[in-house]
């Protein structure tokens, strides 16, 4: 069993879309949780995303929440809301480009971890970012891309130099019994414990993502 942080932040824009990302930690000493080692995660992401505001059009900003909530990995269940010394503020992004509703970037993040016969991986989006971010075929550029893959290396090490490790949290999955709709049937699913899986590195997607909904 580990304890798993989930520091959240909002996102804030012109065109009036709710939003928020999620960010999983571990202790990597399997300690309880502490106001200090909570804020030393909220301050890893917060530099994380603020390494990141280029790439952000100046209608957007973030803000990194000062409470946080523990949970059980393998049941989710709550432990505490823990709040750190923070706030971090409001950032807002640095580009006076333009962007696309919608069309952002994606960074992947990696793990050793095969669960079920697969490769645990997670990962989040930076949606919208501004135009530039693109080449001049509707990639992701060359330039982006190093910067994702950079900063995401960044904040990995960044947690781990506070005794935390940043982590994929697979959530634990309810059983489900087989079903039958409009002539098919489905079968039944197994009930499975969550997992905190530690994340090893950051592979920027090189294709642009969309995106309707942040989760």
């Amino acid at each position: 069993m580990t304890n798993v942080l989930t520091v959240e932040v909002d996102w804030i824009g012109s065109t009036g879309d709710a939003a928020m990302s999620r960010f999983y930690f571990r202790s990597t000493d399997a300690a309880d949780f502490t106001e200090t080692m909570v804020g030393n995660a909220q301050g890893t992401v917060n530099a994380y995303l603020a390494a990141l505001e280029n790439l952000m059009s100046v209608d957007f900003a973030f803000s990194v929440r000062q409470v946080s909530l523990v949970n059980v990995d393998t049941t989710g269940a709550p432990l505490a809301d823990i709040a750190s010394f923070g706030p971090y503020g409001t950032h807002a992004g640095t580009s006076s480009n333009g962007f696309a509703r919608g069309s952002g970037l994606r960074t992947n993040w990696v793990t050793a971890t095969i669960r079920d016969g697969r490769h645990v991986h997670g990962g989040w989006y930076l949606v919208p970012c501004q135009n530039g971010a693109f080449d001049d075929t509707g990639k992701v550029s060359n330039d982006a891309l190093t910067e994702l893959a950079t900063q995401g290396g960044d904040y990995i090490t960044g947690a781990n130099t506070h005794d935390l490790t940043a982590v994929v949290w697979s959530k634990p999955r309810a059983a489900k019994a087989s079903y039958t709709r409009r002539g098919i049937t489905y079968p039944a699913v197994t009930a499975r414990a969550g997992l905190a899986s530690d994340i090893t590195a950051a592979s920027p997607d090189p294709k642009p993502a969309g995106l309707r909904k942040r989760r």
